[in-house]
């Protein structure tokens, strides 16, 4: 077994039959997490039964582009719908412009990624992927453009996306707005830009990015509901790219290093091969918190196959 810390949160690793031995005997290690790497999919239902949830390690929020951005914006609820015009009129009102770079630029990248690793420095366990991620976006430059909102002569936010022709897919890689400009409402705007550029070069569907699937370390709660009310759906992140990800089977120990409550997005059934990007009720939430009465309200979302308080201690 093998037990690293990655930002204050400590993993345990090892193979199926001693994760389960380990379960069996009580002999669980000094960790946060028991993890089991790429399980067989015909042991999801004994690993489940010794409290293991087998899930994706990272997910990609996918949608269809749509037509226009008038058809995207009429899928989603009427209360999104506002918050889409209100940081329209917030852009406007704030003189904050918006500029997209059809190909990344040093220069760009630079600027952006500045600002990208301020918002990073303000986090509990940040971690600044995108500067790990700048030599590999700079060799693909051709795939890549971004978009950057200014104020004056001022970056106050900005997106670096892909193209994946493959997949007919443009794919939002790194976002950061200044501190003072977030609330969703400058973010709302550029992402509707991206959206644009991406119909504009022909590709059918868009990703807004992926995360952990596991919302209480790096990612918060809260991006899961952001990203789930924009009309999104959680996708296991190998289907975009088979390096983005793989399947794994997590056991949580404790919650000293997460948030109360964490949310785990696990499936609700054995990971299948070949099933549509788009089908809902693959994937159930798990709420990981330190007693049963936590309200789920807020983590409901259509897309998932349901909901299960999972009590740390």
């Amino acid at each position: 077994m093998d037990v690293n810390e990655e930002n204050g949160l400590r993993i345990a690793s090892c193979d199926m039959e001693e994760g389960l031995d380990r379960v069996r005997s009580g002999s669980l290690p000094d960790a946060d997490i028991l993890r089991i790497a790429r399980p067989e999919p015909s042991a999801r239902n004994a690993l489940e039964r010794a409290g293991f949830v087998v899930k994706p390690s990272w997910v990609t929020w996918m949608a269809h582009t749509r037509e226009s951005e008038e058809e995207f914006l009429a899928g989603l609820s009427g209360n999104e719908r506002g918050n889409m015009r209100k940081g329209q009129r917030f852009v406007r009102a704030q003189g904050i412009s918006l500029k997209v770079f059809p190909v990344l630029e040093d220069r760009a990248l630079e600027e952006f990624l500045t600002l990208y690793e301020r918002q990073i420095a303000g986090m509990r366990y940040g971690i600044s992927y995108g500067r790990r991620w700048q030599a590999r976006m700079l060799a693909d430059r051709d795939t890549y453009f971004a978009v950057h909102a200014y104020r004056g002569d001022t970056l106050v936010g900005g997106c670096v996306c892909q193209v994946l022709d493959a997949k007919s897919t443009m794919r939002i890689r790194f976002n950061s707005a200044d501190p003072a400009e977030r609330h969703g409402r400058l973010m709302r705007v550029m992402y509707l830009a991206a959206f644009q550029e991406a119909r504009d070069r022909g590709q059918r569907r868009v990703s807004l990015g992926s995360d952990p699937s596991l919302y209480g370390h790096i990612a918060k709660p809260g991006l899961f509901t952001f990203k789930s009310r924009l009309g999104f759906l959680p996708v296991p992140a190998q289907w975009l790219d088979p390096r983005d990800g793989a399947d794994e089977a997590d056991l949580v120990l404790r919650l000293d290093a997460l948030e109360d409550p964490s949310l785990l997005l696990a499936y609700d059934g054995p990971p299948e091969a070949g099933v549509p990007w788009d089908t809902p009720g693959r994937l159930r939430m798990e709420v990981l918190a330190g007693a049963e009465d936590v309200d789920v309200t807020q983590y409901r979302a259509p897309f998932l196959a349901g909901h299960r308080i999972r009590v740390v201690r």
